[in-house]
């Protein structure tokens, strides 16, 4: 089982993502914006993020650039909905 920090502002995508997550036996804390993530990257130890590129406050690139600058090397995975 692996514990895994989902950063996704949309409710039905987080809400599809986490629900997939947990049917595969991950325990999984969902957060919904840039400062938030790097608060919990910073206070819990995590196996993997899944980061979304486009969210409120710090975008998903600056989360991943800030988590670096912290010797954070947690694996990421980026998300977008972008074209």
């Amino acid at each position: 089982m692996s514990r895994l920090l989902l950063a996704e502002d949309d409710p039905l995508l987080g809400t599809t993502i986490k629900l997939n997550l947990e049917a595969e036996g991950h325990e999984l804390d969902w957060l919904t914006n840039g400062q938030e993530v790097l608060d919990q990257a910073s206070a819990k130890t995590y196996d993997a993020i899944v980061l979304d590129i486009s969210m409120p406050g710090l975008d998903g690139l600056s989360v991943l650039g800030e988590l670096r600058n912290r010797g954070n090397v947690t694996p990421v995975l980026m998300l977008t909905v972008r074209n």
